[in-house]
């Protein structure tokens, strides 16, 4: 496929259009300070059957009253002889409705709630990772994209209209577990959309295009910040209004289809690509016919495999220079010295792809390779971006502080891949 993608150019109109669509979901508030609200004087004068004999005397003499963040202590004199908890809700510094977090009240004993959306968002994010995987080999890429991201436009307006904590809980789960889906379906159709000489160059665009994404959300929350969390939502949604006619622009993986024997399709796209970038089609087309013979032997003395009579599920044989082959009623792949192959039955070749990382040793090892280095880099990651508002006093200047670090990352992963 690499040479087909060669032929139609791979920095031309079509591909650029792909980019930039796919590209485009990258493109993406706070705890205010509070205290408790004053309590009338005629609400302490109650509170004095709780205090000591002594102290109830000169209760009415000298009684001074603080007001903490979760507390209310009551002093005569120097001693103290009341605490409560705020009876009488929170005064907060700035207008209730600027954040969710004094909207609900989710402060004090209920300060760790916020926290726990943050919790529930990533977990919507795992789920969606393990599911959309492998909803997007069975589907196609390009349903799934489009399908998730009108989805996750529309989570994100309703999110901004729910009435209580429960449920906005509930709209962040989906919205983790769609934000995967684009995430995931864009990436692998950037990926297939490029020669694999310069596949680094997808994950390129991505990592300088996701922090500039951050970028605009601080601002947009930063010319927002007097307005309640729910217009700042409904305005962080509205950047994904594109996605309601993305459809017209995004097109189908032609790996996948080809993968998938979807062949007719394919050949239409190669068509179209063609014609946006301005080359022959019919060079293009020839070599993907090509590339699908290749798949396939030509004759019973191309391939030579010797099967194992004490085993219906795997035979060992000479391997012939083919990416894929195709022996009666058996599918065969090229193990790691490329000596010998392993072939399963034909109706579970389905299955192979799951179990191809525990049976091939080298796959084995580069997935728990990656998988670790993108675990311990999320959990660095992530708790920097937790952690940016804390490092200096304005919240929206850490976030820029951590737009800064990015780029500079972003830029040195540019520069290194290609040396």
């Amino acid at each position: 496929m690499d040479a087909v993608f060669a032929a139609l150019g791979p920095r031309e109109r079509y591909q650029r259009i792909q980019f930039f669509v796919l590209l485009a979901p990258y493109l993406d508030c706070i705890s205010i300070p509070h205290k408790c609200a004053v309590v009338p004087y005629s609400s302490l004068r109650k509170a004095k059957g709780t205090l000591s004999g002594s102290a109830s005397k000169n209760f009415h003499t000298n009684l001074s009253v603080t007001y903490g963040a979760c507390d209310i202590k009551v002093f005569n004199q120097s001693e103290k002889i009341y605490e409560s908890a705020c009876v009488n809700g929170y005064d907060y510094a700035a207008p209730k409705e600027r954040s969710f977090v004094s909207e609900w009240d989710l402060v004090c004993d209920k300060s760790a709630l916020p926290e726990v959306s943050q919790t529930v968002l990533v977990s919507g994010m795992m789920i969606g990772a393990l599911l959309f995987g492998f909803l997007l080999d069975m589907f196609g890429r390009r349903p799934l994209f489009v399908v998730c991201h009108v989805l996750y436009f529309g989570v994100a307006i309703v999110t901004a209209l729910m009435p209580n904590y429960a449920s906005f809980v509930c709209m962040r789960f989906l919205q983790g577990a769609l934000q995967q889906g684009i995430g995931l379906s864009s990436t692998i159709m950037l990926l297939e959309l490029i020669p694999t000489e310069r596949r680094a160059l997808a994950i390129q665009a991505s990592s300088l295009v996701w922090p500039i994404g951050l970028l605009v959300q601080v601002y947009v929350c930063y010319l927002c910040k007097d307005l309640s969390w729910r217009y700042i939502q409904l305005v962080l949604a509205g950047i994904s209004c594109y996605s309601l006619i993305q459809f017209r622009f995004v097109e189908e993986s032609i790996r996948w289809l080809s993968a998938n024997n979807k062949h007719e399709e394919a050949e239409k796209l190669i068509e179209k690509a063609a014609e946006a970038n301005g080359v022959d089609p019919d060079t293009a087309l020839q070599l993907y016919r090509e590339e699908q013979k290749k798949l396939l032997p030509n004759s019973q003395d191309e391939v030579k495999i010797l099967r194992n009579e004490k085993s219906d599920d795997n035979c060992q044989g000479e391997l012939m220079p083919r990416e894929s082959l195709v022996v009666s009623d058996k599918v065969c792949d090229p193990q790691g010295d490329e000596t010998e192959t392993t072939c399963y039955p034909l109706d579970t070749a389905g299955e192979m792809k799951f179990s191809a990382f525990f049976k091939n040793r080298n796959i084995f090892i580069i997935t728990a390779i990656v998988v670790y280095t993108w675990f311990s880099d999320n959990f660095a990651y992530v708790g920097l971006i937790r952690l940016s508002p804390f490092l200096v006093n304005d919240i929206y200047l850490g976030f820029v502080l951590g737009f800064l670090v990015e780029i500079a990352a972003a830029i040195v992963f540019i520069i290194l891949p290609n040396q």
